[in-house]
Formats: structure tokens, sequence, C-alpha cells
């Protein structure tokens, strides 16, 4: 049982992504004169803070029988092996589809249908992550040879 975590490099990246919306929404408030608006804003930036750099974080804990996700502080997902459609992309992000799966968030269930990977290390496919996961479910990459030998018969 191996656990991945989330580079720091991505986690400085989300943090200033949404620093800098909230400094724009934060200024457009003032210039409107809506102090109350400006005042709230930074409530919502204070919590955000705390929440992604001491609380926050992904990691991905990789078992003989599947996959836990972890969007910490307050989500989960558990997926065993059969569990798993197909490798692929999905918002400029590499990682696994998901059959049936969900989110477990505060006691309610959310469905999900994607895990990244390619957070968790540049190219997951030859990285100790992709070997665990052939290990485990090797018939996601055969999905992958059969379309890549198709491309090349063509």
């Amino acid at each position: 049982m191996n656990t991945y975590y989330e580079p720091f490099f991505f986690r400085i990246l989300r943090f200033f992504g949404d620093t800098f919306i909230c400094t724009l929404v934060f200024g457009m408030g003032i210039l409107m004169k809506g102090y109350w608006f400006a005042f709230f804003v930074v409530i919502y930036w204070f919590f955000y803070v705390v929440r992604y750099n001491y609380l926050g974080g992904q990691s991905i804990t990789i078992t003989p029988n599947g996959i836990f996700y972890y969007i910490k502080p307050f989500q989960k997902i558990q997926v065993g092996w059969d569990g798993f459609q197909k490798t692929g992309k999905f918002l400029f992000r590499e990682g696994l589809f998901i059959k049936e799966s969900y989110l477990i968030a505060n006691g309610k269930a959310l469905y999900i249908t994607f895990i990244p990977l390619s957070i968790f290390a540049q190219n997951w496919r030859d990285s100790d992550i992709g070997q665990q996961i052939k290990q485990f479910a090797p018939y996601l990459f055969e999905k992958e040879k059969s379309v890549q030998s198709a491309d090349e018969e063509f």
C-alpha cells in the first residue's frame, strides 16, 4: 500500500489562482463602495487559506483492493479495481475514468467519474503509480495498446 501526495507546486498554483480572483472581487467591492461585500470576501479568503494550506491537499493510496483518492480535508473517493472504465484525459489532466463511484463529503454521496493521476507524477504511466496500477488492473492498459496498434496500422 503506497500513498502519493500532491506536489507543493500544484498547491501553490491553486492557492495563487484563487487568491487573485478574491483580490479582484475585493477591489471591485471597494470601488463600488460595497464595504460589506469586500469584508465578506476577506473572510472567505481567510477560510480558503486555512483550508487549503493547513488542511488541504490531495493524495492517492493504491492498495490491492483499489484506490483511495483524498481531497482533504472533507472528501474521499474509494474505488475497487473492477470499478475503473478506462484511462484518458479530462480538463488537461490524465487519469482514470470510473464506472460507478461516489464521493463521500459530510455524509452525502455525490457522483464523480474521474480520478486525476497526472498531478501526482508527470508521466504517471511510466512512474511507480503506473506500475502499481498495471499490476492490479492490467486491462486498463490493454485498451491503450489496442488503440495504439490500430493507429500504427493506418
